[in-house]
Order: structure tokens, then sequence, then C-alpha cells
């Protein structure tokens, strides 16, 4: 593979994958950008904070020929990735256009998507709006949750990245336009997105709960408690969740006064008049 000197924007996750797969296949990225102080700490080469006011003149000092984003929470400045002789790309964890934004996880498997992945495109002043060079797709499995498919799409960055890079290197970067129209987003996950109502069959209930497990826990309100659910089942003991065909129970609580228990740990406490009012 002909050198590449390249600069890898990244989170936690996706970031920590594709830096692991290139230092593996000694495609390792000369400068590692951070949001936060020890993020990537086994990484040995030179870090620099993305509040760096001097991050761009670092990044061409530093003789960077492209940056690869992997997990950022925020827009990327213009200025901090334009210009660079090989292009500025992102690994996007969603089949774009569909879910642009800022969790596909959470709401692909709300959604009741049957198969998601990881686009690589150019990064564009329009967010998530570039040009795809590949994707690789992945089932979305029944019992999925938002942190199983958060890990799985992490894995497949990473394999994605080793393919990004060869052809970055080799300048084999002919990309597609991503098709105009009106796409389904995934916008940021709010409080509001997560309450379970009884206008929601049991299907729809139980995939908002697989997409809250278990980096949320999905809202029930139950008689005078707000409870976090993490997982459910058609039968008892646990607090019911009424739906339009029938009722969850909830298997897997959290309680503030008590934390995680078991749905029937919970119909125990409640009887015994456990919780405060």
């Amino acid at each position: 593979m002909n050198t590449l000197r390249w600069a890898m924007f990244g989170l936690p996750g996706l970031g920590s994958h594709v830096l692991n797969t290139s230092l593996d296949n000694d495609q390792g990225p000369a400068i590692v950008v951070h949001s936060v102080s020890d993020d990537f700490a086994e990484f040995d080469g030179e870090r620099i904070s993305s509040q760096d006011p001097d991050l761009r003149k670092k990044l061409d000092d530093a003789g960077i020929d492209c940056i690869v984003v992997a997990g950022w929470s925020s827009k990327i400045q213009t200025s901090d990735y334009s210009g660079f002789s090989k292009g500025a790309w992102n690994l996007h964890p969603s089949l774009l256009p569909k879910y642009r934004g800022h969790n596909p996880y959470f709401w692909v498997i709300k959604n009741g998507e049957k198969e998601t992945g990881i686009t690589a495109h150019q990064l564009s002043d329009e967010f998530d709006k570039g040009p795809i060079l590949l994707q690789k797709s992945i089932p979305i499995r029944d019992n999925e949750t938002i942190g199983s498919i958060w890990n799985r799409l992490s894995i497949l960055a990473g394999e994605v990245s080793k393919d990004l890079l060869e052809r970055i290197a080799t300048g084999d970067t002919s990309c597609t336009a991503q098709s105009e129209g009106k796409h389904i987003r995934a916008s940021k996950v709010a409080d509001g997105n997560m309450i379970l109502t009884p206008s929601f069959s049991r299907e729809e209930a139980r995939r908002l709960i697989q997409a809250s497990n278990p980096f949320y826990g999905a809202i029930l309100l139950y008689d005078h408690l707000i409870l976090k659910i993490y997982e459910a089942d058609e039968s008892g003991p646990g607090p019911e969740i009424p739906c339009t065909d029938g009722s969850l129970f909830a298997t897997v609580v959290r309680d503030d006064n008590i934390g995680i228990v078991t749905g029937e740990t919970f119909m125990k406490l409640q009887n015994a008049n456990t919780f405060s009012q």
C-alpha cells in the first residue's frame, strides 16, 4: 500500500475499532484528534484536542494527506477538513442516505428496520450528505439492542476502514452522489422519544425497549413512579405495560429508589410498600 499520512477524528466505539484495525494492519494514523483527554489512551502517536486553536496548523505541519472521522458528536468545521490532498472521509453508522444524523443506532431498532450498516463517504458542508465511496450492511437481529448494534457497527467500521484506507492510498476513490429527496433521519434521542404509551402495539413497545437498552431505558409511568424498562416479556410477574393488542410485563426495571432489579423483585417490593410516595 502507498504510504498514507492520515489523521483520525474519533470517539470510543467506532473510533477504537478503526484505530485498532489500522494499527493491526500497519495503517495506523499519524495523529488522533480527540474530544476527551483520555480517549484512545493506547495510542502512542501524536494526539491533538479538537479544541486546540492550532488544530489545522498542526495537521498541515504534520503533512497529513487526509482525515477519517470515526464517530463524532458534532459537525466538524469546514476549515478543519477541507483542502487535504486525499480528501476528508466519514464512517457513518447507517446505510446513507437513510438515517443521517446523531443516533442511527436507536432509530433503526425502534423503527423496525431489517438491516443497517456503515457508509464511508466524503465530508461535506451538509451533514452526512457527501458522496458515497463504499457501504457494508449487516442484518438487524430480532433481539437487537442499542448496545449490541453499537458494538456490531463499531466492529464493522473497523473492517470498512481497512478497505477505505487502501482505496484512499491508491487513489481508487470514485464516489456516488447520494440520492435526492426526503429520507428518514436519526435525530438526537430525547426523553419524549422513549415513553411507553398504551397506543403502542406489543411489537412497537418491544422495539422501543430494545432500542433503549442499555444506554437509556424506556420510560414507563407506573402508578406514582417513573420506571426505566430494559427488558420485557408477554408474561409476568413484573410491572404491566399496556398495549393495543394486550400487555407486556417488565422483567428488568430500574427505579431511582432501589436501582436495577427484576420485574418480580420490583413487584414484591412494591407490594411490601417499599417505595416512598
